[in-house]
């Protein structure tokens, strides 16, 4: 058994075990106890007992002494009963049922599934961890003992409408995506405390060494990115908790540098969206149905506008995020001259990775072969009956019902055409890589390429290092030499510019 020390007394669990002695655990709360000394190593005792009066009380495992496992209430919709008496003299214990009440979802209700365990997984089950929480949700409500006691500080100074919205705002804080990433960094962290039958006080806050465990357990596994997320994401979930977070230590952070020197080789660059993927979507697309015609103005806005393919289309069906999607409305008060002026496509999104929910406004032009003011103006005539609220590239259906562009279903529309036509499928990224390399390409400056795209560094250039592998691997009859060499030498001017 792999044991790790904690300098916290373990959080008041609503057990059996607190009938028993109520006269010991309610001046606990109330009155400050000094946190036990560190059992030094040497001394070769378990520091699983994780007890709050004596370092030689009995260990009971913190398992053995949970609730039975039942159903969880379901995260939506949320109780609203009060958790704390007007009187904090009144103030019991905190329970889980509690600290879940405390903590709010936040965005679209979600259907949770099972968590996606790993190989070989040695995950347990447990009341901390209820199963019907959906991934995003995760980094709220998959509990510690240390979250217990977080609750019983809060609760002596704040009411609980207060509790609530300060963890809803603190939620909220964290992208939609982002948490859900988290949600699966603390799955794999709670399978390898599972794993090294790490205490569950033990495993809030992780202790320098627990971390550097978890770190060393995926060296040579992932790479140096995914490792860094990790525990990227651990630290977010010690602040939602407001738990003290080791994982700054010089001994993690060697850890973490021996894990990239270990890590896989990093995969190929991935396959750009070129001028010969454009031409088969443009000549295979039905311009005369209102789907197809809707897919070829994402296209041809994403290719151009070097965009994002988030910020044009929505990820489900039945929700679209009226802080993040662009609708018609927002586009039609884009600009007092219309919405398409001059052979140019101009709109607003109020959403963008790196402005956030300033958003920003899209200018994009293109060459009139594959131009987006022709591709806008046919999908916003096939669509003049949308609703006003609907998306911007919302589309109908054969009953007339109104549907938004959402990314899986674009992204399946085109890979089918492009196997169609011989190429190889792309993500959705590649339209974003193959915009801005094409406008390096055709000698548009690397300062335009960069304000086109709304980059505020040198990152894009990233795709023009790739861009000669790109072409050698598939597409080296898509591009002439000449080309290259001229923009390379606009490139390395623009690079060694002063700033």
């Amino acid at each position: 058994m792999f044991s790790f020390s904690s300098s916290r007394r373990a959080a008041v669990v609503p057990v059996a075990s607190r009938k028993e002695e109520p006269a010991k655990v309610v001046p606990a709360l109330h009155t400050p106890v000094p946190a036990p000394p560190r059992i030094p190593l040497v001394q070769n005792v378990s520091s699983s007992s994780c007890s709050s009066s004596s370092l030689s009380r009995p260990h009971v495992s913190f398992r053995s002494r949970l609730p039975a496992l039942g159903p969880v209430p379901a995260p939506h919709p949320y109780i609203t009963t009060p958790v704390l008496n007007s009187n904090p003299s009144d103030i019991s214990p905190s329970s889980i049922d509690d600290v879940l009440r405390s903590r709010p979802g936040v965005g679209r209700v979600v259907k949770a599934r099972k968590p996606r365990l790993a190989k070989g997984s040695h995950y347990a089950k447990s009341s901390l961890r209820p199963e019907n929480v959906p991934a995003q949700m995760r980094i709220a409500h998959w509990l510690t003992e240390w979250s217990l006691s977080q609750l019983d500080e809060m609760r002596r100074e704040l009411p609980p409408a207060s509790i609530r919205k300060v963890n809803e705002v603190l939620v909220e804080s964290w992208a939609e995506s982002t948490r859900k990433t988290q949600g699966a960094a603390l799955l794999r962290f709670m399978e390898h405390c599972d794993e090294l039958e790490v205490p569950e006080c033990d495993r809030m806050p992780a202790s320098s060494y627990l971390l550097s465990s978890f770190a060393a357990s995926h060296a040579g596994k992932v790479s140096e990115s995914c490792i860094d997320g990790w525990l990227s994401s651990l630290h977010a979930w010690h602040t939602i908790n407001n738990a003290p977070w080791n994982g700054g230590s010089a001994f993690v952070t060697q850890v973490k540098k021996g894990a990239a020197k270990m890590a896989p080789p990093p995969r190929p660059p991935r396959m750009p969206v070129t001028i010969g993927h454009m031409s088969a979507l443009q000549s295979r697309l039905d311009m005369s149905r209102p789907f197809d015609a809707a897919v070829w103005a994402v296209a041809t806005c994403a290719f151009w506008g070097s965009c994002r393919l988030g910020e044009l289309t929505t990820e489900f069906e039945n929700y679209v995020d009226p802080k993040k999607s662009v609708t018609r409305v927002s586009y039609n008060s884009a600009s007092s001259l219309g919405p398409i002026v001059g052979g140019s496509v101009s709109f607003r999104i109020p959403w963008t990775k790196t402005t956030r929910n300033e958003g920003a406004t899209l200018s994009i032009v293109g060459p009139d072969s594959l131009s987006p003011f022709h591709a806008m103006n046919n999908h916003l005539g096939l669509t003049a009956d949308a609703p006003p609220d609907s998306h911007l590239f919302s589309y109908p259906d054969a009953d007339g019902a109104w549907h938004p562009m959402v990314k899986d279903k674009f992204m399946e529309r085109c890979n089918e055409i492009w196997l169609e036509a011989g190429l190889e499928e792309l993500d959705g990224h590649a339209f974003r890589i193959g915009g801005a390399t094409e406008l390096l390409m055709g000698g548009v400056p690397p300062h335009v390429v960069a304000m086109n795209g709304r980059w505020k560094s040198l990152a894009f250039l990233t795709y023009w290092r790739n861009v000669s592998e790109i072409i050698v691997n598939s597409f080296s009859s898509c591009y002439d030499t000449s080309r290259i060499d001229a923009i390379t030498k606009a490139i390395n001017s623009f690079c060694s510019a002063p700033v």
